[in-house]
């Protein structure tokens, strides 16, 4: 009887440290759920707040692109009459400067005006895409150029706050199979490590891909 109460004990003893351990793994895997659930509030949170934002962004950005179309046929129109009236008239000025001067100004600002504003886009559609759905699970060939130069975009500021000089020597045709703004994340987070790492030090320096 003695040995049968020993069993009994043990048995309990056993019983114990299961459910002891059972409980230690629900507790775990209840900590893990919670914390994948605040990271998804998180994620639809920002996905909110890029999207509202980019809205904002998006519709002064839209008006100045045609604006700034408008302003070039009107220039387009223009031209002939103004270098027709400086055949005839002789050298006249517009903006302060000789016609000549300002007539290359003009297009080169229409030109950049063109070109910031698409890379407005470009940013815009960059961030959104990085907090949405298509951050998702999807694999495919992407090119690293590709995944560089979006990363690139997303951190224009920081490049230029770190004067630092950036080299790329990429192949054109390199592919990766892979999920892209997962690959994106990797880059976007090594790139920042570097223009920290560059930026502290006394001397220009260069980060080179």
């Amino acid at each position: 009887s003695h040995g049968l109460y020993l069993r009994e004990e043990e048995n309990v003893e056993l019983h114990k440290k299961i459910a002891e351990q059972m409980a230690g793994r629900a507790e775990k895997a209840e900590k893990i759920m919670h914390a994948k659930l605040l990271q998804a509030n998180k994620m639809s949170s920002l996905g909110m707040l890029v999207s509202s934002i980019a809205h904002e962004i998006n519709n002064p950005n839209t008006m100045i692109k045609l604006q700034n179309e408008t302003i070039s046929r009107i220039i387009m129109d223009a031209k002939p009459i103004m270098h027709k009236y400086a055949e005839e008239e002789g050298e006249f000025y517009l903006g302060g400067m000789p016609f000549e001067k300002a007539d290359k100004s003009l297009f080169e600002s229409i030109a950049g005006i063109n070109e910031q504003s698409l890379r407005i886009e470009e940013v815009v559609q960059g961030l959104r895409d990085y907090v949405t759905d298509k951050q998702g699970s999807e694999k495919k060939d992407v090119l690293v150029k590709d995944i560089v130069a979006r990363s690139f975009n997303l951190l224009q500021s920081q490049i230029k706050r770190g004067k630092c000089a950036v080299q790329e020597y990429l192949e054109d045709d390199l592919s990766i199979f892979a999920n892209q703004f997962n690959i994106e994340s990797v880059i976007i987070n090594l790139l920042q490590n570097a223009f920290r790492a560059v930026s502290s030090m006394e001397e220009e320096g260069m980060v080179i891909i």
